[in-house]
Parts: C-alpha cells; sequence; structure tokens
C-alpha cells in the first residue's frame, strides 16, 4: 500500500484545522506555496507542475509544514529559514526521534537556536540535556580573529513535535 499524499488544499485543510491555529486558511495557503517556492518543501513530483496538475505532498512533509507554520508564530525571518531548514529537515523522517514523535513514543521537541551568525535545529527527546552556545558571564568575551563571526546565541524556540503531530489529522 503506498503512503498517502496530500493536495494543497488538502494540507491547508489539515493545517487550519488545528484549534491552536492562528493564521487563516488563505495565509496557510500563500505560505505553503512560498515555502515549496524556496525549497523548504518539497512536493513528490517537484514544485513546477502543469495546469490542473496539484502539488502533492508527503505525510513528512505535511509535518515539516506544521513546523514551519509554528516557526512563523516567532516571525523568524523567511532568509533565515531559507539558508537552514532545507538542509536541515532533509533527514528528519529517517531520525528514531521523529518517528518517536509520529508515533507519540516520547516526547520529542525542536529546538531552534538563532543569533546573527548562527542557526541551529536540535530534534531530541524531552530528557536530553541541551547546550546552548552562550558568553562567559564573569569574564570578558575573548578576542576573535575577523574572519571568524561572533557566536552569541539571541533566542531559542522551543516546539514540542509530539504534540505538534498528535493535533494534525494525517
Amino acid at each position: 500500500m503506498d503512503d498517502p499524499t496530500y493536495t494543497l488544499k488538502q494540507v491547508v485543510s489539515i493545517l487550519s484545522s488545528r484549534a491552536d491555529t492562528d493564521p487563516p486558511a488563505h495565509r496557510i495557503a500563500r505560505s505553503i506555496r512560498h515555502w515549496t517556492a524556496l525549497d523548504l518543501l518539497v512536493p513528490i513530483a517537484g514544485k513546477e507542475t502543469g495546469t490542473g496538475v496539484s502539488r502533492r505532498y508527503t505525510a513528512d512533509e505535511v509535518r515539516k509544514a506544521a513546523i514551519l507554520v509554528e516557526l512563523s508564530r516567532y516571525r523568524i525571518p523567511a532568509p533565515v529559514l531559507e539558508e537552514t531548514f532545507p538542509g536541515v529537515s532533509e533527514d528528519w523522517p529517517e531520525r528514531p526521534a521523529w518517528r518517536d514523535a509520529i508515533a507519540g513514543r516520547n516526547p520529542i521537541f525542536l529546538f531552534m537556536t538563532y543569533s546573527e551568525a548562527l542557526t541551529a535545529y536540535q530534534l531530541i527527546p524531552a530528557d536530553a540535556v541541551v547546550t546552548m552556545l552562550q558568553p562567559a558571564s564573569d569574564r570578558p568575551p575573548e578576542p576573535q580573529p575577523d574572519h571568524m563571526p561572533k557566536i552569541e546565541i539571541y533566542s531559542a524556540i522551543v516546539i514540542n513535535v509530539t504534540r505538534l503531530f498528535a493535533s494534525l489529522n494525517l
């Protein structure tokens, strides 16, 4: 049996049916089209379809779209997502933590840390130790060569993907 796939209209319906979703359906549809154009979401037959041919998304791409909707609540700039999200999210469906989140076996969290010089994502179980980069508070920062960017985390966003996935009707 083939895994189900979803049209844009079905994806919008799935994402807008969540009780805690802020954006209206037309905004979700516009965002999905935009994220597809930026290669943040990858339809199964590619993003260029002919007239009358709907793009179709796998369930895992719908889950990624749900994460992007959640990140959009925090106003993460599109260029940040465009530079970082496709590369890091590509292998998420093969990770045990992703499958645990889908099955609801374990609370799995997505940690996104964000700064001017570094954006990082960690998909980890709730009981994992998370290390954030931060400057030492008891001494001045050590000088770095000019070619090295200053790494200081400005923000961290934590998403409970197990709960998020459970809210989707897939």
